[in-house]
């Protein structure tokens, strides 16, 4: 067993970060949760990421397709923001709990 999952995320810069700022609490708390179906916000070498764990087991099809539904939500949250795919980044991070 791993101690580690893949995560996808979306690196936050300071216009980002200002917008979820700016965003009532309770749209923030329906989409960005700790250990969450839909995005985790978590700081990685000073960068802050929103995105989602993958979980142990993960292949080509699902990444590709939690690639989307992170890009998906990210624009749920602030439909107005440019989204790049430059900034969508693949970790692999230590699981908290399995």
């Amino acid at each position: 067993m791993f101690d580690t999952s893949l995560f996808i995320g979306y690196a936050i810069d300071e216009v980002y970060k200002k917008e979820l700022e700016n965003l009532p609490s309770s749209l923030k708390s329906l989409f960005i949760q700790d250990e969450s179906e839909y995005l985790q916000l978590i700081e990685n070498e000073e960068t802050l990421l929103l995105g989602k764990f993958l979980g142990e087991m993960t292949d080509c099809t699902t990444i590709e397709l939690v690639y989307d539904h992170v890009i998906s939500l990210l624009k749920c949250l602030i439909p107005s923001h440019s989204y790049s795919k430059k900034n969508l980044i693949i970790l692999a991070l230590p699981i908290k709990s399995l």
